[in-house]
């Protein structure tokens, strides 16, 4: 019996002297990003309840993304909620919503320096106007 307890207290003592390697990921996380046993126990407890699975698919848990679920489909969803400003920004050669796009398709900086120089259509509003451009 005495052999036991020894035993355990030699393993619970270990835990005393390890450094919170929490992985920084998960509702949890967001919780609370304390290093204390208290906040350790309430990330866990959080975790329980909403598991990694549902914080990754909606985005809230803070988790870096594999490349296997990256987001195929963010340019799709930026050009279709900001059709109207691409539109004029393309007609000018220049402006915000042009320059993200841009980014977003992993082009770099010196390429939106390249598109200002591009000329402008002389019927650019005749084309904005059917929804050509």
């Amino acid at each position: 019996m005495k052999k036991i307890i020894l035993c355990a207290a030699l393993f619970m003592s270990a835990g005393v002297f390890a450094a919170d390697s929490s992985s920084g990921c998960g509702v949890g996380w967001q919780v609370t990003q304390k290093t204390s046993l208290s906040a350790s126990s309430t990330r866990n407890t959080t975790n329980y309840i909403l598991p990694n699975t549902i914080s990754m698919t909606f985005g809230i848990s803070g988790c870096a993304h594999h490349s296997i679920v990256k987001v195929d489909k963010e340019i799709q969803y930026f050009a279709e909620a900001n059709l109207e400003n691409l539109q004029l920004d393309i007609a000018q050669g220049s402006g915000e919503s042009l320059a993200t796009l841009s980014s977003l398709m992993g082009c770099g900086s010196d390429y939106a320096v390249k598109t200002q120089s591009l000329p402008i259509p002389s019927n650019a509003n005749e084309l904005l106007s059917r929804g050509c451009l």
